[in-house]
């Protein structure tokens, strides 16, 4: 994925928007990738304008992960070499022509319009969705989660705390945990917090069958995390 709230995220998410769109040097790339491996190119941005980059970086950002999949190898964690490659090639084309048509145009017989650096390209495969989800959870105001909490039972919960697209509603002991996964209040609780959540997504990305929160215990967070929110999310 992309890291947190990159460039990456905030230019693609203007084009989900309807305020932007590809560049226009590379729709005729974005236009293969989608017709080569029935696929929905989101965007694609270059990193490393200069000339002299030695290691320029291309990133081709899918709206959704079953899109991203198709560019690794079955276990997930590893990019399909040999698409990667496919890509970098057809990259390498389309920015020749792009310097053929401008030197055309202009006249010019040195490569100085040849803005793209193909030698060496590094292609990596982005999905966009998990971002907004990320998002728009953020934006679930503390004073939500304390007012949500207090509508509970504050002598219930010790805390909760948001995480990528959920959150971590942490009760005080173990046996609490394992009375409420059998009772169903789990399922009570993902119900509430998706409530406070879906204001804020923008895109429509969570649905409500698919959302549930989590439920863990300080009991757990100070014996096994040594009471360190680092370690707990590491």
């Amino acid at each position: 994925m992309i890291s947190p709230f990159p460039k990456e995220y905030a230019l693609s998410k203007l084009i989900k928007q309807g305020k932007a769109s590809i560049h226009k040097d590379f729709q005729p790339l974005a236009g293969w990738i989608n017709k080569t491996y029935d696929v929905t190119t989101l965007n694609i941005l270059y990193d490393g304008i200069d000339r002299d980059s030695k290691w320029p970086t291309l990133s081709i950002i899918f709206e959704f992960d079953r899109d991203k999949r198709k560019f690794y190898t079955q276990n997930g964690l590893n990019i399909d070499h040999a698409k990667q490659m496919e890509v970098a090639s057809e990259f390498k084309n389309f920015t020749r022509d792009i310097f053929t048509k401008k030197r055309k145009l202009l006249s010019l017989f040195s490569e100085s319009v040849l803005k793209y650096n193909s030698e060496n390209l590094w292609v990596f495969f982005h999905d966009f969705e998990p971002y907004a989800k990320a998002e728009a959870n953020e934006q679930v105001a503390e004073s939500q989660l304390k007012k949500l909490q207090n509508e509970i039972g504050g002598d219930k919960i010790w805390t909760i705390i948001q995480t990528f697209y959920t959150a971590v509603f942490f009760f005080y002991t173990e046996e609490q945990v394992k009375e409420y996964e059998k009772n169903g209040m789990r399922e009570k609780l993902s119900l509430r917090y998706f409530q406070l959540l879906k204001p804020y997504d923008e895109f429509n990305y969570f649905k409500e069958e698919d959302f549930g929160v989590i439920l863990d215990s300080k009991e757990n967070f100070d014996k096994n995390y040594n009471s360190n929110w680092g370690n707990y999310f590491a």
